[in-house]
């Protein structure tokens, strides 16, 4: 607030137009500058007449005690709250189960009809809702009761998941056999844009898988699809593959169905995507070990 003061002030009232001069004597003063007297007494007036009537307020205010800093920033800072089990085994919700070693919860999502339901999970515990498809209706009665949403929808078959190489395959064999491109720097020039506009796409995926990552990180968090069985089968594995917080086993045979892909997305990951995950160069050597060992 007192900088906003100052800076409002001296926008409004510091002149630049002013002319001031020097004089002989000025080199004996202390902190001397080209300004001269007539600097120096506008400065002090200035400070005398917009800063010292504010001074007091400033100088009551004092420091936080260190009870009092940790009591501020705890109403800024939620910790895990364990999940209430024999409420959530009452809600009614296809294959509801917990993640393992967390405090968050998997299964059929609340359909639009159904949302007193999402009353009952926040009940249980449940503060985020990670939905995998997009429904409207649920994101406004989610932020109504205070509910943190993610509307994730990353599949199998998304940019991300596939190969730069065979992207340039593709792209190569249709501009040449299909579309008959002769000039081979017109040929180049179209095969490198698909490229580009598939990195393009593929780098978007990603920023969505990275806010899933960050997202889940938070816990307490209920993830589901229509049914709660394959679509989130597929998420709740690349959470557990990507993010290094994930403490929960996962099924093997859905990592194996999609091996080739998990592959790609992670030859597309870059540095900075990696950090944003939060990897370390440890668990980037042991996710490289555990998945390309094969």
């Amino acid at each position: 607030m007192y900088m906003e003061i100052c800076i409002y002030t001296i926008k409004n009232q510091y002149n630049p137009t002013l002319n001031f001069k020097s004089n002989n004597e000025d080199w004996n003063v202390l902190g001397f500058d080209e300004g001269g007297q007539d600097k120096r007494d506008y400065i002090r007036k200035w400070h005398e007449e917009n800063y010292l009537p504010y001074q007091s307020i400033y100088e009551k205010e004092g420091r936080m005690s260190e009870y009092q800093l940790r009591n501020l920033l705890a109403q800024f800072v939620r910790e895990p709250t364990a999940l209430n089990n024999e409420k959530l085994a009452k809600i009614s919700l296809y294959n509801l189960e917990t993640l393992g070693n967390t405090n968050s919860a998997r299964g059929a999502m609340v359909k639009g009809y159904e949302l007193e339901k999402l009353v009952m999970l926040k009940d249980a515990g449940i503060r985020r809702i990670v939905s995998l498809m997009q429904c409207s209706e649920l994101e406004k009665a989610c932020k109504e009761l205070g509910l943190e949403y993610l509307y994730f929808d990353i599949n199998s078959k998304d940019p991300c998941m596939e190969d730069v190489q065979t992207i340039e395959q593709k792209s190569r064999l249709f501009w040449k056999s299909i579309a008959n491109i002769k000039d081979n720097d017109e040929l180049e020039r179209r095969v490198n844009s698909d490229i580009g506009s598939w990195r393009q796409k593929a780098d978007e995926s990603i920023e969505k898988l990275i806010e899933f990552v960050q997202f889940m990180k938070k816990d307490n968090v209920y993830i589901g699809c229509a049914c709660g069985t394959y679509r989130t089968d597929f998420a709740v594995m690349l959470n557990k593959l990507f993010s290094p917080s994930a403490d929960y086993p996962c099924k093997m045979s859905d990592y194996l169905s999609n091996a080739e892909a998990i592959k790609n997305l992670f030859k597309n990951l870059t540095e900075t995507h990696k950090l944003k995950m939060g990897w370390s160069k440890s668990f980037e050597k042991q996710f490289y070990a555990n998945n390309f060992a094969f």
